[in-house]
């Protein structure tokens, strides 16, 4: 079946550099993200092989792109894997990279007995606190 697609392929060279539009399809698009949450996840992080690591606070991608949490929509849980209330994360602003990821952005939260505090806010059962 590919081999009856190769006659359509009018491959031509575009020279030293690209400028134009390029279009993606969902699942590309879907594929791209996944590649930069990885990248942005503890795993890249803890073996070094990330290449964000060291670019909080710089600019990463088009200044179009912004890529933050999204608690709000439907059928989505308040909850992070852990059982903590999920505070919105933004992880790029207008192209910045602001944070890696929650886990390793631990800084960025309120101290703990304001997450307790949220937590019982939101009607949570915080076993062995006052």
């Amino acid at each position: 079946m590919l081999q009856a697609l190769v006659p359509h392929i009018d491959a031509i060279p575009i020279g030293s550099r690209f400028q134009g539009a390029v279009v993606l399809t969902p699942p590309a698009v879907a594929s791209l993200l996944g590649w930069l949450l990885g990248q942005l996840a503890d795993q890249a992080l803890i073996d070094g092989s990330s290449v964000y690591r060291q670019r909080v606070g710089e600019p990463v991608t088009s200044g179009v792109l912004t890529l933050k949490s999204r608690f709000d929509a439907p059928g989505v849980a308040l909850l992070s894997a852990d059982g903590f209330v999920a505070a919105p994360v933004e992880l790029i602003t207008s192209g910045r990279l602001d944070l890696l990821t929650p886990r390793h952005a631990a800084a960025s939260l309120p101290p703990p007995p304001q997450r307790l505090q949220r937590r019982r806010q939101a009607g949570i059962n915080v076993v062995g606190s006052r």
